[in-house]
């Protein structure tokens, strides 16, 4: 426990004292009574050697009492061990026992030792306390990866820091030092062994966050432990706490600064009946001043109070926080922002000694304590958190690294916001959990998996995120269906769990397996990798069409239903590239249950398309002819075929076949060799289907090397080449499949339905159709206003939907609705444009105005920078940068604006600092994608905002 902390809390002796004879009995237990257990352990060690049955066993007892109240778990357990092993067994000292072995994190056998407390004392309600927080502790023992600490080892010593505080640019501290008994016996407490607290204040550093500090000393008197600071930016005033010995006391005191000096005002005046006060943190508009006090009317042990400035600027009488915050336990070292209070506290349930808790206020009031977890806590006492005026860094104390558990100062990066999802994965059919379901967490937007892990024995899991992501649930298990849910984090500043609690269901029930198989894959472009959005991409199965399906805003295209043993041909196509296929034939083998066909499981169903760029020269791969000759390879014809198919694609395209040879022959050799060569490429096009009029060639000879000089067989071959150039683009391509064109066309299907864009919800597949089906009837009355409309498959299957989407948000709030009703199965699907689709006459409704929007396709411009310009067509924007100064000069200005030939814009918070932004956009895809540009570019950290929130 800290310093400070131990002044406010007095802990009752309930052992009974043995009645040694020698006098030296008497002086140990004075020192112990007067709290001076440094000196009191060194006394009692004397008597061990003499001492035998009942006061051994009080002795050995007492020491590990000492140790105890000085905060060295590690000691204390060695010598309760000794007490038990010599027949102490009094209740206090299972208590005591099962304290310390929690702080060591020992937390099974902690949990022994309180259960034997519990049997001899039932009537305590205080182990009730400690056996949940050791559940707590077993049930949530991961650590957060997105928060990192690291002590701040230049302001760190041998002894104990804490009362942690910002005043400007600058760190202010208390410390007791590395002094020693031996070193400055004037300046060692012989409560703790360790030196007086001093306020100390340190400037920032270049290899480290501050430097060494040096003591205020015009906050600091002899014996007496001064720390715990909070400064008043606005009226220059610093508040902290100061214990005197003399009167076993702490105060609040208050000094002003003025002309580069400070100026003691005296103590705080509070209108309370206060038996202790500590811990002041004032509030950044100066108004509030929390504390940690021992006050009449409070909830147990050290709450959470505060005072409030009244319009004469006197303060006025302490308001307990609250019992979301306060416990019958002890409440310490509060820290305030503008929406959060921090502070720690030993009264919940937690991982032993001060865990570290955040309570939201909103208009005043002090909303439920949330645990941070792990890093931020950890069995050992956690404490005096306070973040950076610009919410980009923070530090904590904690006595969780060294041997002699003092306290020491660790940093971290980031607002402390802890955001978790929990919940549950079981067996539809039987509702049984299942343990060892295998969970991974993965940003939709980049598909990086951020996190994988399986579900415990009760079948449940939790998992740490991150803000301002879109993420990805998938959960799969053998002998099971998988199965995903979307999560997003936007706009959350506040610690907060994603569960059935908090109104979010990421419970999952799986089917029993049934391999359904899906073909996968990517298109984008081949210079940039950037995804080609909303492209059509076309399956032919065994050389027949049969499909189309659009790509998402991934670039990202999904066949449904494929089956073993047919050839598979995907072609992605778009008027301003080069068409591209891949193939895929899937072999069935027993024991095969391969269910999706893409990259992830190791077929790669991605497809590149190349630019048409006009004039520019493509080599054309393996082309062969006989020796000498014009003659072309057989082997050649593969890759020719492959450039019949662009050809037809491109109808109107009008190229250039050229050939070129190496340096060996002379020049009219190889120009006669080369123009044949040439010819013979366009007599085998032609020869197979490709008009004439589209093709010209040309022989270079050996005018156009590429190695000059060449000496090696491998520099020769790639001067031999055969390439082709465009030369004019011709008319726009008209894309095939008829069934596509028809469905493009459905307008007056279209029409019927609610709303006018490409997302809906998918919420059957059946092998008949029957409207009649609960699910149907659920989904309707669910989503009041919406009919299910359906389509026939081409192999005569049914696929029930409801509702049209514009945006895929919209569609994301449809499904989780449907979810939450009991339709888990359900997903949003784009594919309601391919087959036939089919609106009962019974289902026709008008649009619903609420769902029907139109796309803004292009960034909304801006001319003059404020966010308070946006208008309804704007809800979205990316932010790339919050600075306390404006300065639009930036080099990340500079490359936002050059990666989306876009202005910068910025306002200016209420706190004084900018926010930089780019970009002004209807819908989160159009945001996202914009986000993804600057990302690409080399600005990492920026993210989407909602401009309406």
């Amino acid at each position: 426990m800290k310093i400070v902390y131990k002044l406010i809390v007095a802990l009752v002796l309930t052992a009974i004292a043995a009645p040694l004879a020698a006098q030296s009995i008497k002086t140990a237990d004075k020192a112990f009574e007067q709290e001076e257990y440094f000196k009191a352990v060194a006394e009692y060690k004397a008597l061990i050697a003499n001492a035998k049955g009942v006061d051994k066993a009080f002795t050995l007892y007492r020491i590990g009492e000492c140790y105890r109240r000085m905060n060295r778990p590690d000691q204390a357990i060695i010598w309760y061990a000794q007490a038990e092993e010599n027949g102490y067994n009094r209740s206090e000292l299972f208590y005591a026992y099962g304290d310390m072995l929690t702080i060591l994190g020992r937390y099974e056998e902690a949990r022994g030792y309180f259960q034997r407390y519990r049997d001899m004392r039932p009537d305590d309600d205080r182990v009730a306390l400690k056996l949940s927080s050791i559940e707590f502790a077993l049930a949530y023992p991961k650590s957060n990866p997105h928060f990192t600490l690291k002590p701040v080892e230049p302001l760190n010593t041998t002894g104990s820091e804490y009362g942690i505080a910002y005043m400007n640019d600058q760190l202010v501290y208390a410390s007791t030092g590395d002094v020693t008994e031996s070193t400055n016996k004037a300046r060692v407490s012989m409560r703790t062994g360790l030196g007086y607290s001093k306020i100390y204040i340190a400037d920032p550093a270049e290899n480290s966050k501050f430097s060494r500090g040096v003591e205020m000393n015009s906050f600091n008197m002899d014996r007496s432990n001064d720390g715990t600071f909070s400064y008043d930016h606005k009226a220059k005033i610093a508040y902290y706490t100061r214990c005197e010995p003399s009167e076993d006391q702490c105060h609040i005191y208050y000094s002003e600064l003025g002309n580069g000096s400070w100026k003691e005002k005296g103590r705080l005046k509070i209108d309370s009946k206060i038996l202790q006060i500590a811990h002041p943190s004032i509030t950044p508009d100066g108004k509030r001043i929390y504390f940690s006090a021992m006050i009449e009317g409070g909830y147990g042990g050290s709450d959470i109070w505060y005072i409030e400035k009244g319009s004469n600027n006197s303060w006025g009488k302490a308001i307990n926080a609250g019992h979301e915050v306060n416990t019958a336990g002890n409440e310490v070292f509060p820290y305030v922002t503008n929406e959060v209070l921090f502070f720690s506290s030993d009264g919940r349930d937690g991982y032993g000694g001060l865990d570290i808790y955040a309570s939201k206020i909103t208009h005043g009031s002090h909303g439920k304590a949330v645990n941070l977890r792990p890093p931020f806590n950890t069995s050992y006492d956690d404490f005096n958190l306070i973040v950076s005026f610009n919410n980009k860094e923070g530090l904590l104390v904690s006595n969780r690294r060294n041997e002699e558990r003092s306290d020491d100062i660790y940093s971290f990066d980031g607002y402390p916001t802890v955001i978790l999802a929990s919940g549950y994965v079981f067996d539809k059919e039987t509702e049984v959990p299942l343990s060892g379901a295998k969970i991974a967490v993965r940003n939709s937007t980049s598909d990086d998996e951020e996190d994988l892990f399986e579900t415990d024995g009760n079948g449940y899991y939790y998992s740490f995120l991150k803000p301002d992501v879109a993420y990805i649930f998938e959960v799969s298990n053998k002998g099971y269906d998988s199965q995903s849910k979307p999560l997003e984090t936007y706009n959350i500043t506040f610690p907060m769990e994603f569960n059935l609690s908090s109104g979010y269901d990421m419970d999952f029930y799986l089917e029993k397996e049934k391999i359904i198989r899906s073909m996968s894959g990517r298109v984008y472009e081949k210079e940039t990798g950037l995804p080609l959005v909303n492209e059509p991409v076309f399956l032919y199965a065994n050389g027949k069409e049969t499909s189309v399906k659009r790509t998402n805003n991934q670039g990202v295209y999904v066949f449904e239903d494929v089956n073993p043993d047919v050839l598979y041909k995907v072609t992605a196509q778009n008027k301003d590239y080069f068409p591209e296929s891949k193939e895929l034939k899937i072999i069935a083998k027993e024991g095969d249950k391969t269910e999706l066909y893409a990259k992830v499981t190791g077929y790669d169903m991605d497809i590149a398309l190349a630019k048409i760029k006009i004039g520019e020269e493509i080599e054309i791969d393996d082309i062969y002819y006989d020796l000498d000759k014009a003659n072309l390879l057989p082997e050649s014809k593969v890759e020719l075929d492959k450039f019949i198919t662009l050809l037809k694609s491109k109808p109107g395209v009008k190229v250039q076949i050229s050939s070129h040879t190496d340096a060996r022959g002379s020049d009219s050799y190889n120009n006669k060799l080369s123009e044949a060569r040439a010819k013979s490429v366009v007599d085998y096009l032609v020869a197979n289907g490709i008009s004439a009029s589209q093709l010209t060639w040309k022989g270079y000879g050996e005018t156009q090397l590429r190695i000059k000089n060449a000496k090696t067989e491998a520099e020769h071959r790639k001067n031999r080449r055969t390439t082709f150039k465009v030369l004019e683009l011709g008319d726009a391509p008209t894309l095939d499949f008829n069934t596509f064109i028809q469905a493009e066309k459905q307008s007056d299907v279209a029409s019927t339905l609610s709303g006018n864009g490409q997302f809906t919800a998918r919420v059957l597949t059946a092998g008949r159709l029957d409207l009649t089906d609960p699910k149907v009837k659920l989904a309707e009355s669910t989503l009041a206003g919406e009919k299910v409309w359906y389509q026939k498959t081409a192999d005569g299957r049914y696929r029930y939907y409801i509702g049209r989407y514009e945006t895929r948000e919209q569609a994301v709030v449809a499904v989780n609705r449907l979810k939450n009703a009991g339709l888990t199965d359900c997903f949003i699907d784009t594919d309601i444009l391919s087959g036939t689709a089919i609106q009962p006459e019974s289902s026709v409704v008008e649009p619903a105005a609420s769902t029907a929007t139109s796309m803004v396709t292009q960034p909304v411009q801006q001319s003059t920078p404020g966010v308070n310009e946006q208008n309804d067509n704007v809800n979205f924007t990316v932010q790339i940068s919050t600075a306390n100064r404006l300065d639009m000069t930036d080099p990340k200005v500079r490359k936002a604006e050059s990666a989306l030939k876009e202005k910068v814009w910025h306002e200016k918070t209420s706190g004084g600092s900018y926010r930089y932004y780019i970009g002004k956009f209807r819908d989160r895809d159009q945001a996202v994608s914009a986000a993804n540009q600057l990302k690409k570019a080399g600005i990492t950290d920026c993210f989407v905002k909602d401009l309406k929130r």
